[in-house]
């Protein structure tokens, strides 16, 4: 009679083992994948809230008349600028009586310049 053999097999269980851990890569680079486009997303929205936010701040002080033309580096806008995006500069421009343009740029960590750009009449 011949003997079955029961249980598995050292290869079995190494083949396993490595599609167990591949699966597993995967999945941990597919979330980093997934946290890093979070993040871009986060810092695009921080800058479209913080322009968007300049501009209001023009409105309200009309404009030309505005500190924020002469002053920006030193605005408390600006110390909110930098505590949400680190490292971002920012620019303000009359183009004309009314048009004003605003361009926010920072660096993502995939080491990627980004920028927004808002143009506005007031």
């Amino acid at each position: 009679m011949k003997q079955r053999s029961q249980g598995f097999t050292l290869l079995e269980v190494l083949i396993a083992l490595t599609l167990s851990a591949i699966a597993l890569l995967g999945t941990a680079s597919l979330s980093l994948a997934s946290l890093q486009s979070q993040q871009s997303a986060y810092q695009r929205s921080q800058a479209t809230l913080l322009a968007h936010d300049l501009l209001e701040r023009l409105r309200s002080k009309r404009g030309a008349d505005s500190p924020y033309l002469a002053h920006l580096p030193s605005s408390d806008w600006w110390q909110t600028l930098q505590k949400d995006l680190p490292g971002a500069t920012a620019t303000l421009s009359q183009q004309g009586a009314s048009q004003f343009q605003i361009r926010i740029s920072w660096q993502e960590q995939s080491a990627e310049p980004r920028s927004i750009l808002l143009e506005a009449n007031l």
